[in-house]
Formats: C-alpha cells, structure tokens, sequence
C-alpha cells in the first residue's frame, strides 16, 4: 500500500495557460504520484472549479479565494506584521482542512514560501518546501530599481524585510528545501543550513525544434507573466530603447509579446507604441506557443532583475529558437553559456547581438542547435528529479 503524500499550492495548476510555476506544479505531482497517493489542495476561482480537469490519480480540492477576501486578508495581514503577500493567498477554509487532515499524510509538499503560512502544528511526518526562488533577494532587486516616487518601491522594501525574517526561520520547520538556481542556492547557504538546501531545477517535457533559419523571419520573442514587474519593465524598455532603432534598421520587425497581462499594462504599451504600434503584438496568455513563435528568428530575456531562474529561457532553447538574455540571468554559467545562449551587457550589444542573429545563418543555427542538445541532455523533467528523493 502506498505511502499519502498532501501537495499544497495557492494556485490550481491544471488551467490552460502556460506557465512555467503551474508546470512545474504539475511535474512534481506527476512525479510524486509514481510512490505516494496524492492529494492536491490548492486556491482558485469559480471558473478554476467550473472548468476544473481533475487527475484520475490526484485527489483535487480547490478552495475559492474572490478579490474582495485578498484585499482584506492583505490588510489583516499587514496589522499582524506579516508578509502582504501571506493575506493575499490565504484561505481560512484551506487552513483549517490542512489542520483537520494533515495527519492522515506522511509527505506535505509546500509549493512556494506564501503557503507555509498553512504548516500544521504537531505534524509528524515530513515537509518539504519547493520554494522556487529565493524571493526576498528578488524583492531587494526590484525595490533598488524602482524610482523613489514610486509606491511599489515600499511596498517591495515591506516585502523584502517581512520576507527575508520568514525565510531565515523556515529550516526549522522543513526537512528539504529545493531552489531551482545555484545562484539562490549559494545566497540562502548564508542563512539556511545547507544540507536541507537541494537544487532542484526547472524543467521541460518535450523539445519541438521549430526553428528554421530564414532571412524573412521577422519575429522577436518575449515569453513571461506581464503582472510580474520585471517582466513589465524589460518589455517597457525594449520597446523605448531597443525597438526604435531595429525598426530604423528593418521596419518589418515584429516584436511578439506572450503572457498575462491586465489592463493599466496594457494602456502603458499602447501609449508607448504610437509610432511602432505595427510592430508590436500583445498577444495576453495563450495555450498553443508553437503558431505564435513560427517565423521567429530570435527570444529575448532582457531582465535586470535576476531571481531563481528564468523558465522562458528553457522554453525558447525547446522550440530552438536562438536566445539573447541579459547577463544578470544567467544564473548558472556552468550549463547555460555563451556556446549555446547570447548575452549583452549593454543596450549596444544587444541590438547588435539581433541583428546578427537576423542575418547570420551560421550563428543562428550554430546557437539553436546547440541549446536543443543541451536541454536534451540536462533539462528533461525525469533527469531533474533523478536521485533527488532518495
């Protein structure tokens, strides 16, 4: 008979949009499910429980969270000195299911720091945390860049500090906690024990090499969740700093954005996109990547802000397509480097950077060829979780 493990997320995994955090949601369960029955509970909304595609094999409740109930746990949560983000993802409902079932499993996996807030007094079994990335020092690097006038930048320094406390206290709780950047795993090492610190990467299912080299291609890739600032920003910049002069030098460049985005965002790139609005496409979330990033001839991941690890790089190297990113991404050097990934560290060398990828079919193909036998070699999901569990 085998083993239960509960799984404990603050966001349902299985809707259609593509993100690399639900995938990896999903991996895990998947994975977990081939030596433990596995329960899932997680926070979602109406049309998550309407439209909900339950696993045969998981065990799936899905506890609704409406607007109005994360505003007011924020605020409660900001009167209890806690993190914002803990109100926002709470549920009272979901907490009080954990402490009513928490014995009946041997294994609780928390997905992300916000859901520790649910850790069950006198549990006895295990607890991992996949904590993902290491947010408090994500936090510090948005609040540095963020102008003075600038609300948010208080909000991310409240953050950042209530965070940080909270990450410092979580080794005692857990028995493993998995990062997916060595650079992350290095920085927690200082305040964690590093023996319950695992690296624990992102992953990928399948590689479709959809890239062909043609002079016509014309499409630039940015693939990422607009609601996160530093995605908003790069795409901001790209198109204030970067755009201007590739259109200038081919006004049939397109510049593909794909990810979910509200509406005062929205509003931001239609203001800045007057003159260029023929080469820009919003494209929102979407299900199918593959007929959106045809005819594209490089992906861009021009972050200033780096954190864990960036799941769009792995995307574009699966699809082939020849890669720019920022040096402050390339959170491990060891794997992802110059032979099979481009990167700048200046406005300049960036723009030259697409343009040769534009027009150099041999380093176009050189750089798409040798990211597919990397992901090929390190990045498959069954590889990332080899030996991890032992």
């Amino acid at each position: 008979m085998k083993k239960k493990l509960l799984y404990i997320s603050t966001r349902y995994p299985y809707d259609n949009s593509f993100s690399g955090d639900r995938q990896r949601t999903i991996e895990s369960i998947n994975f977990f499910s081939k030596y433990y029955d596995v329960d899932l509970v997680c926070l979602g909304n109406k049309k998550n429980i309407q439209n909900a595609k339950f696993e045969k094999k998981i065990k799936t409740i899905i506890f609704e969270q409406n607007f109005k109930n994360k505003i007011f746990f924020s605020f409660f949560s900001i009167l209890k000195n806690n993190p914002i983000q803990f109100g926002f993802f709470f549920s009272p409902k979901l907490k009080n299911y954990i402490q009513l079932n928490a014995n009946k499993f041997d294994v609780i996996i928390f997905n992300t720091i916000r859901t520790c807030q649910y850790l069950p007094p006198n549990y006895s079994g295990v607890k991992y945390l996949d904590m993902i990335d290491l947010i408090s020092s994500n936090y510090y690097q948005t609040y540095k860049k963020l102008n003075l006038i600038n609300p948010f930048k208080y909000i991310y320094l409240y953050e950042y500090k209530k965070i940080f406390n909270f990450e410092k206290k979580i080794q005692n709780y857990f028995k493993k906690i998995f990062l997916v950047s060595k650079k992350d795993l290095k920085l927690a090492s200082q305040f964690i024990n590093s023996k319950k610190l695992i690296f624990l990467p992102m992953g990928i299912n399948k590689v479709k090499n959809i890239f062909k080299y043609n002079k016509k291609n014309n499409k630039i890739i940015f693939i990422g969740n607009l609601k996160y600032l530093p995605n908003m920003h790069a795409c901001l910049n790209f198109i204030k700093e970067i755009l201007p002069i590739l259109v200038d030098n081919d006004n049939k460049i397109l510049f593909y954005i794909i990810g979910e985005i509200n509406f005062i965002d929205k509003v931001k790139i239609n203001i800045l996109t007057n003159k260029y609005k023929n080469n820009i496409k919003v494209l929102g979330k979407i299900n199918n990547l593959e007929k959106y990033i045809k005819k594209s001839f490089c992906a861009i991941c021009n972050t200033e802000i780096a954190s864990g690890f960036q799941t769009k790089i792995l995307t574009y190297m699966s699809y082939g397509i020849p890669s720019i990113v920022s040096r402050n991404t390339m959170v491990d050097k060891k794997i992802i480097n110059r032979k099979n990934i481009l990167s700048f560290k200046n406005n300049k060398q960036f723009i030259n950077l697409i343009l040769e990828l534009k027009n150099n079919k041999t380093l176009a193909d050189k750089i798409s060829k040798n990211g597919i036998e990397l992901m090929e070699k390190n990045f498959f999901w069954n590889k990332v979780f080899k030996n991890k569990f032992k």
